[in-house]
């Protein structure tokens, strides 16, 4: 059977047929194709050629916009002539009526594309997996197309190529011939009451983002895509994040000096842990469970960095984003009860 999808952007691959082995040996036969769009994106002011451009038309006038041409930079062509372009160039296209001449184009362009574009407004790649069976082709197909993506990116240097989710896929489940509802929701409501004050609150705050929360979404974005290393990376660099906020925050609080501070900030994290927070926090504000997690996240994290251990498994993955969501929870609400506390006194002074 066949199971069709698209990538959201494209990858620079000859068309064709790749063989993946995934991680379970089995290798399956992905056909990529990469794919011009029938329409585009009216939030951008560039497109491509259309098909309908092209109607009742009196001229086309192409422009090369390459550095290195030889010849006219500008030139009229006849419209069978279009395929036969290879140039980076701008499109006009020309009606007559009445006699009079109108140039109907705006911005059209020929084989161009917007660099990095993860949306893949101008081309896309289109992706086949052929398979003896249509058994877990979700989850075939999203084994198959992350490896190849991840051995692309290496290969390319394609930086900013990233993994797709089983989300991605699973809007495509119709033409693999499976009964599975359409992975749609009814529209969301927007930000209303404490959520939508506090989010235009931040808006004028003069501090930046919080640094720990937007690493610890990172790692359940990481922990969705099954980049299970990733996702303890990021769970522990949260961890490490709201724990030095909280410590700085209680050494302020206390009138600690500068260098007395900066010394306590350069502690490593097992030391921050098992010793600092322990004489900070007792037992019941912080539990010894909590202490032996984050020992056990943060040794794993130690092994993916400095030995360069990647088999790492979703239990794992989900236990370091628990751990990290779990310590956010405790640490963020003493955060905020010693800023309030240190804004009342000072208004108070």
């Amino acid at each position: 059977m066949e199971f069709t999808f698209s990538l959201p952007f494209h990858l620079l691959l000859p068309d064709g047929n790749y063989e993946v082995k995934t991680e379970n040996g089995e290798i399956l036969a992905l056909k990529l194709q990469k794919t011009i769009p029938k329409t585009y994106d009216e939030r951008i002011g560039l497109r491509g050629l259309m098909e309908s451009d092209l109607k009742n038309i009196w001229k086309i006038k192409v422009m090369l916009l390459e550095d290195n041409i030889n010849g006219n930079r500008i030139n009229e062509i006849a419209v069978q002539d279009i395929p036969k372009i290879k140039e980076y160039c701008v499109v006009r296209v020309f009606v007559k009526q009445d006699g009079t001449e109108f140039d109907t184009s705006d911005n059209i362009l020929l084989n161009a594309e917007i660099p990095n574009d993860r949306l893949g407004r101008f081309r896309y790649t289109k992706v086949t997996l052929t398979s003896d069976t249509g058994n877990n082709i979700i989850e075939r197909a999203f084994a198959a197309i992350n490896k190849l993506i991840d051995c692309y990116r290496l290969a390319s240097g394609e930086y900013w190529i990233h993994r797709i989710k089983k989300s991605d896929l699973a809007v495509f489940q119709a033409n693999a011939g499976t009964n599975s509802p359409h992975p749609t929701i009814k529209f969301q409501a927007d930000l209303h009451g404490e959520d939508l004050t506090r989010f235009k609150t931040s808006l004028l705050r003069d501090s930046p983002q919080d640094t720990f929360y937007n690493l610890f979404m990172d790692a359940q974005s990481a922990l969705e895509e099954e980049n299970y290393p990733l996702a303890v990376i990021y769970s522990v660099t949260s961890i490490e994040s709201i724990t030095k906020l909280f410590l700085n925050v209680t050494a302020s609080r206390y009138e600690l000096s500068k260098n007395s501070i900066d010394r306590l900030l350069q502690m490593h994290l097992s030391e921050l842990f098992t010793v600092v927070l322990r004489l900070i926090l007792t037992p019941s504000d912080l539990p010894d469970t909590i202490i032996t997690e984050v020992s056990k996240t943060n040794t794993l994290r130690n092994k993916i960095i400095h030995e360069a251990k990647f088999n790492v498994s979703r239990t794992e993955a989900q236990q370091a984003v628990n751990s990290a969501s779990r310590l956010i929870g405790i640490l963020l609400p003493k955060i905020i009860d010693l800023l309030n506390t240190a804004q009342n006194d000072n208004s108070n002074s």
